[in-house]
């Protein structure tokens, strides 16, 4: 089975903020109960990572902290990294120097690498929904579990609720062929949620999708992970996106891939369309814009 299938089953109103700099305040940034503030679920420390083949510096001194229950964007152009530092967070890459630190790595048993996540400590949705074509949706959800042998009453009980989370209740014995691709979208998402994990990691799963789906899926991601509270990091090319949906972006430059900006983004605790027509949206975006053309320009990229 490949890697991918394994896995598969902030900056001031002012301005940019460097990067290694705390928030300016503790305030709740987006759907937060109280302080977004919270402990470390995972981080990046000092993290190097040179692919042997081709010699190419994919990242470069990067220092990351994920809190636990927090939604993270990572925005930058291509090739600054941003997919490479979700597979080495998902243990499909590992660092060339530098440590992936678990908050709860004392409590893992001694056969686990201590960078290394617990199997059902993270999920992956990749930016094809790579569904098994022959399998229906229910034996493409269930995916996971099988591999873990959980008895079949719990597997079903916890595929029907994937899919009703997802608003596939009545699709269980389709094919992938016969659903749309913002459907087979969110059976890859059932499949990374029947796991119930603690970290879901995303590379650009809508980018994609018409801006209609887009949009209807960011929704419906938001509202899921506001319900389960669990951590996202999320990758994105969009400017528009990143600021819908994160607490926090962390924007990242090329050649080598490192981070060079955060922007916390303050908004309220339920996004919808008022937020997405917003003046504060607005003026968010703006700064994103402007931090992701600054990294552009960091990297030696067209920014014209």
């Amino acid at each position: 089975m490949s890697p991918q299938d394994r896995a598969s089953a902030a900056m001031p109103a002012g301005g940019p903020r460097p990067a290694g700099r705390g928030p300016s305040n503790g305030q709740s940034s987006g759907p937060c109960d109280g302080p977004c503030d919270a402990a470390p679920l995972v981080r990046l420390v000092g993290i190097d990572k040179r692919f042997d083949r081709g010699g190419t510096q994919a990242l470069r001194g990067l220092d990351l902290s994920i809190g636990a229950g927090e939604f993270v964007s990572l925005l930058g152009p291509s090739g600054c990294g941003k997919s490479t530092a979700l597979r080495l967070l998902a243990g499909l890459e590992r660092p060339t120097a530098g440590e992936v630190r678990w908050a709860d790595a004392a409590a893992r048993p001694a056969s686990a690498a201590p960078d290394e996540p617990f199997e059902d400590d993270l999920a992956f949705v990749f930016q094809e929904p790579t569904l098994m074509p022959w399998a229906s949706v229910a034996d493409n959800v269930s995916l996971p579990l099988r591999i873990r042998h959980l008895p079949r009453a719990a597997i079903r009980l916890r595929v029907e609720e994937a899919l009703a989370t997802v608003g596939l209740s009545g699709f269980a014995s389709a094919l992938p062929r016969e659903l749309s691709g913002g459907m087979r979208m969110r059976v890859s998402i059932a499949r990374a949620m029947v796991t119930r994990p603690r970290l879901l990691l995303m590379d650009e799963p809508f980018a994609a999708l018409d801006e209609i789906t887009r949009l209807k899926l960011n929704d419906d991601l938001l509202a899921l992970w506001r319900r389960r509270r669990f951590t996202v990091v999320f990758v994105t090319h969009s400017v528009y996106e990143s600021v819908y949906l994160s607490q926090r972006i962390v924007t990242m430059a090329a050649r080598p891939g490192r981070i060079v900006a955060e922007q916390r983004i303050d908004g309220p605790s339920v996004r919808d369309e008022a937020w997405r027509t917003s003046e504060a949206y607005g003026e968010a975006c703006r700064q994103a814009s402007a931090g992701l053309h600054a990294a552009m320009a960091a990297g030696g990229a067209h920014v014209g």
